[in-house]
């Protein structure tokens, strides 16, 4: 059995054979370990950093390096295992390279430097021999740590995507990646330790063979971007707590609002679907659903933003539409069958909640009434809803499409008065509310939280606001993550995997808080005061500024929400739940 002696701690370790695998596992008790953290401050990054800097414009300066030009006594205490230097050009990292061992970080900077000047990548950026503008970044690997492999799920209990560097070793091969390489590249862990093994020309699987080492690295990381000094966290910047505010929520809905300008496809005048940065290629898919979803969106924006800078991408996506609009008996109704999959009513119902917003629309009215229609003819005798017109199907969608349908009756009768509306949400109120309490699930919770916020206004029912407390505590206990010690997590939601499901949820919490405003909970206040705030900046973290765009185009990029803190990926109904939330956020602010 190969040595399991970490080369920095030298920690004691309790070798156990597990009667399971044939092979054995380390479980290492750190009580006799000397653990030493360290976090660079700002003044010790820029020097860093000015350091590397220094040392690229001395070699075209033919200057040669001096080691006491630098205050090295600053950092003669750091503890650390290896230090990277990155080159990127337009955001697209050219060349990374690890400096020689020399516990002087100045110094292993400065063998980093030279093998990047080494390379023949290095000659795209000083052709002449003229320094071009890039920007440098730093990773310090420290805290290396035995990862145990006792099986994949042990593993992942260990690894943290975007948040530790990885190793492995095997066969006196070894290889290593970064924290930012999974998420710059949206690779799962499996994925990861896939292309580690690759990269060191091992098995794929080898990380579970008994000679195998994997080791994990706490890390940090700084850029020098924009002449700016930024602390990258999980290839981001963190959004402090303090960022929550109506100002800052008002410039990051402008930024959303100019996405929506940038990523329009322009053959088809319409909205992009989905944008990959590592790829710099948007996806050939198309949702219809979540396609006029986002239309409705747009439409509060615009009005929350006061302008109308996003009408013609409203007109031109509501004239597409509506072109697949189908009239029904006696031209009463109105249903849209856009492709081979059914015409789905909540087609109907986001066009009515956006030409609810959008009222310049011709023929509106008309347009109203018969979109309404077709969704109370789709109502049954128990109150529930058949969800694609001509199917006697109910389940279909059951746990989104009803609570869609509702939501745009709820807001057609505060438009028309008409009582019809009002009717159909109250009748079908007690059928889904015993449907959800025996199928508990999150995708149902924020729709009907939204639609039973107005009709507690018509009704005055504690039964409608008792479910909704009931549904969102059981969202906030079981799901969003009020306490972690990765602090990009704080807010998000679910408390294993958190990514953008959260803003949608978030927008039922915040009609929560509304209703609990209301009736005077105050317990629920409370309760809810804090999941928004938190979840407000968790959704914040999300979304691409001008200081996390760190992929090509950032254009494309800037404004838009991410799908989670370790996956990059941009789809529009990200971008909706998103701005929806923070609008909402916005009007109840505390």
């Amino acid at each position: 059995m190969p040595n399991k002696t970490l080369n920095s701690f030298k920690p004691v370790a309790f070798i156990n054979i597990s009667p399971e695998k044939k092979y054995p596992f380390i479980e290492l008790n750190f009580s006799n370990v000397l653990k030493k953290f360290f976090k660079l401050n700002l003044e010790q990054k820029e020097i860093l950093l000015n350091h590397t800097k220094k040392v690229f414009e001395d070699y075209f300066e033919f200057i040669d390096y001096k080691e006491e030009n630098f205050p090295f006594e600053i950092f003669q205490n750091l503890i650390y295992e290896k230090v990277f230097v990155s080159v990127y050009v337009n955001n697209k990292m050219l060349i990374s390279r690890v400096g020689d061992e020399t516990h002087n970080i100045l110094v292993e900077i400065k063998s980093a430097v030279d093998k990047i000047i080494e390379n023949k990548k290095f000659e795209l950026i000083n052709p002449e021999g003229k320094l071009l503008n890039f920007d440098i970044e730093i990773c310090i690997f420290h805290n290396k740590q035995i990862v145990p492999l006792i099986n994949f799920k042990e593993v992942q209990k260990n690894i943290k995507l975007g948040i530790h560097a990885v190793e492995i070793e095997c066969n006196n091969r070894s290889a290593y990646y970064k924290e930012c390489v999974a998420v710059k590249h949206n690779w799962t862990l499996e994925k990861l330790l896939e292309k580690l093994s690759y990269k060191a020309e091992l098995n794929p699987d080898c990380f579970l063979e008994p000679n195998t080492m994997l080791y994990k690295y706490e890390t940090q990381t700084f850029r020098l971007f924009n002449n700016k000094v930024k602390e990258i966290y999980r290839h981001n910047t963190l959004t402090e707590q303090s960022a929550v505010n109506p100002q800052e929520i008002t410039r990051r809905l402008s930024l959303a609002a100019q996405w929506f300008k940038n990523n329009i496809n322009q053959n088809t005048e319409r909205l992009e679907y989905e944008y990959f940065p590592n790829k710099v290629a948007y996806s050939t898919s198309m949702n219809h659903v979540r396609a006029l979803a986002t239309i409705w969106s747009m439409a509060q924006l615009q009005n929350f933003l006061n302008n109308n800078s996003l009408s013609n991408l409203i007109e031109t996506t509501l004239n597409y539409y509506l072109n697949y609009a189908i009239e029904g008996e006696n031209k009463e109704y109105i249903y849209l069958e856009v492709d081979d999959k059914g015409a789905k009513l909540c087609y109907n119902a986001f066009i009515i909640m956006t030409l609810i917003e959008y009222e310049k629309y011709s023929n509106t009215d008309e347009l109203l009434n018969k979109l309404g229609q077709a969704l109370l003819n789709a109502q049954t005798s128990n109150g529930s809803f058949n969800t694609v017109y001509g199917l006697d199907d109910i389940t279909k969608g059951i746990d989104y499409y009803p609570g869609e349908i509702m939501l745009s009756l709820i807001k057609l009768y505060e438009r028309t008065k008409d009582e019809r509306y009002l009717e159909a949400v109250k009748k079908a109120f007690p059928f889904y509310r015993d449907y959800w309490r025996k199928n508990k699930n999150t995708a149902f919770v924020p729709w009907h939280s939204q639609t039973y916020l107005i009709l507690y206004k018509y009704f005055k029912s504690q039964e409608l606001s008792d479910f909704v407390f009931e549904m969102t505590d059981w969202v906030i206990n079981n799901y969003q993550i009020l306490n972690s010690k990765y602090p990009d997590e704080l807010g998000g939601a679910p408390k294993r995997d958190p990514r953008n499901c959260a803003a949608s949820w978030l927008e039922g919490i915040n009609d929560a808080y509304s209703l609990a405003v209301q009736v005077e909970d105050i317990k629920h206040i409370k309760k809810y005061k804090e999941s928004i705030e938190k979840g407000a900046r968790f959704i914040m973290q999300l979304q691409f500024t001008e200081d996390n765009a760190f992929y090509e185009m950032p254009e494309r990029l800037i404004g838009g929400f991410r799908e989670a803190i370790n996956k990059n990926c941009i789809r529009n109904d990200f971008v909706q739940h998103s701005i929806m939330a923070l609008m909402k956020f916005y009007k109840n602010s505390f």
